[in-house]
């Protein structure tokens, strides 16, 4: 047994025993995995027994030398684990390990650890808080008045150190100073304000852990929810794009935070289109706020599986908003460079379905924004509120990127295939854009069937087409190279030996898609 298996355990005896008998060393990293599937994030012994709320361990870890500033891979102490609950199983803050570490005489906490630890926990209970008499809110200024009197009542006084370097998106979302003084706390706290004291835990966590942090990054998404709530949709979008800027440099995020996030931000912008088209107001619908949001899909696709789907659906909507815009040359070669990089990633493909970005834009809807919405007093913004598919404006943008147009899912369907699924018809303008691509009339999905079987396959289209003379004109847009694989298939009744002889092996393939 391992000293991380000993730690999950929940045996104070084992973890004894894997120390003293097997030699184990206290401050290695542990790797929590399962079936071959290694779990975030690479702990120190002492911040897995913090992640699980272990007091018994946490205390024999201590008494045999754990490291209490050491951090893990996600830059976070046992010491600020505990006065956060990131990644704990009450994902509260724990005020039992928290004194236990604070106070243990082995290894002292300096005087501005201390400080940091009282105004994270601090931090943490003003983001829960509702009101300034609940229970959050007096813990809250319990801990930030005693970071306050270590701060300026202890000699030499430790001033507030200022956040340099913000950026752009940065200074635009706190447009707030963080409260530098006892006084100006106190002031705070008489006339209390649930939004301004959670702006103040956002400033505290963004100074002490920087943007880079996994915990500070989801408060700032969670924040922007709450300001959605609260109709401040300026604010919405500003922590939003400081969000997804701190999720750049996240090294590795939560993936299914990420793909939320970006989905929100999707479904957000419609219904702000909806909103802008009925006011003279500012437009937050533009290419700064919309270009971010589908760049940042771009890793989110490569990192993640599990939500390839709802990224691939976002990437469609989003290239919707975009291509309705009048875009600057510069703009249109940032978002075409974008698309292209989109297209010619290995990931973006779904892997339950086997669509790509074009099979995607092709189909009749957007399964994730179908049953997505983003909550205000239960309003449901949805399907009915994005963009209309199939899109042929994407279709057309996907493909002068370089979008194969003959890829095909796992059924074996083309985007003719899907289109003419979705209702398109061979005369509808999404239609035309593939074939004027290039691509295979005639390539059969796996059911056997042709784009032109599909067409004919209901008893009333095929009566239309046949009374209003609407064909696909076989030499209109097949190559000369389709129409010979289908006179080989249709008519090459060859023994085998002589096909062999006769057909290249290269062109095996090929002749069997017509």
């Amino acid at each position: 047994m391992d000293l991380c298996t000993a730690i999950t355990s929940g045996s104070v005896d084992n973890v004894r025993h894997v120390i003293e008998v097997g030699k184990a060393d206290v401050n290695t990293t542990v790797i929590m995995s399962s079936h071959g599937i290694t779990f975030e994030p690479v702990n120190t012994p002492l911040t897995l027994a913090v992640q699980l709320g272990r007091l018994d361990v946490i205390q024999l870890l201590l008494d045999k030398g754990a490291n209490v500033n050491q951090p893990n891979s996600e830059g976070l102490t046992p010491l600020t684990m505990a006065a956060t609950g990131f990644r704990t199983e009450s994902h509260k803050p724990n005020e039992e390990i928290f004194r236990l570490i604070l106070e243990q005489a082995g290894q002292p906490i300096g005087r501005q650890s201390q400080i940091d630890a009282f105004e994270l926990i601090g931090a943490t209970y003003f983001k829960n808080s509702t009101t300034n008499s609940g229970f959050s809110f007096e813990r809250g200024m319990f801990y930030w008045r005693k970071a306050m009197a270590l701060r300026y009542e202890v000699e030499p006084v430790l001033p507030k150190p200022a956040v340099v370097g913000l950026s752009e998106c940065a200074r635009k979302a706190f447009a707030v100073s963080e409260i530098d003084t006892l006084e100006e706390l106190e002031n705070l706290s008489l006339f209390y304000n649930n939004d301004t004291f959670k702006v103040q835990a956002l400033l505290t966590s963004y100074r002490i852990l920087g943007g880079s942090n996994c915990w500070t990054w989801l408060l700032l998404s969670s924040y922007a929810v709450f300001c959605w709530k609260l109709d401040d949709r300026q604010r919405f979008i500003d922590y939003n794009m400081l969000a997804l800027e701190c999720s750049l440099s996240v090294e590795d995020p939560f993936v299914y935070e990420s793909a939320h996030m970006i989905r929100r931000l999707t479904l957000a912008f419609y219904f702000l289109i909806t909103e802008e088209s009925n006011s003279d107001g500012k437009k937050l619908v533009s290419f700064a706020n919309v270009m971010p949001v589908l760049s940042t899909t771009f890793r989110s696709l490569k990192m993640n599986s599990i939500y390839r789907s709802e990224l691939l659906d976002c990437v469609v909507q989003l290239t919707i908003l975009l291509t309705s815009m009048d875009l600057t040359p510069e703009q249109s070669f940032q978002f075409k460079s974008c698309l292209y990089q989109l297209v010619r990633l290995e990931e973006s493909f779904d892997p339950s379905s086997g669509r790509n970005l074009l099979l995607t834009a092709c189909s009749s809807t957007s399964p994730s924004f179908r049953r997505a919405f983003l909550s205000k007093e239960n309003l449901r913004l949805g399907f009915h509120h994005c963009g209309k598919l199939p899109s042929a404006q994407v279709i057309s943008v996907l493909l002068e990127v370089g979008a194969d147009p003959d890829s095909t899912d796992k059924a074996g369907n083309t985007g003719l295939h899907l289109l003419i699924k979705s209702g398109e018809r061979e005369s509808s303008t999404a239609v035309r854009t593939l074939f004027q691509a290039g691509t295979h009339v005639d390539q059969t999905n796996k059911d056997g069937e042709t784009m032109t079987d599909l067409l004919y396959k209901d008893y009333t289209l095929s009566r239309i087409c046949e009374e209003n003379k609407i064909l696909v004109n076989p030499l209109q847009f097949p190559s000369l190279k389709c129409l010979c694989a289908r006179a080989v298939r249709r008519y090459g009744n060859l023994p085998d030996d002589a096909r062999h002889r006769l057909v290249p092996s290269d062109l095996f393939d090929f002749i069997h898609l017509h």
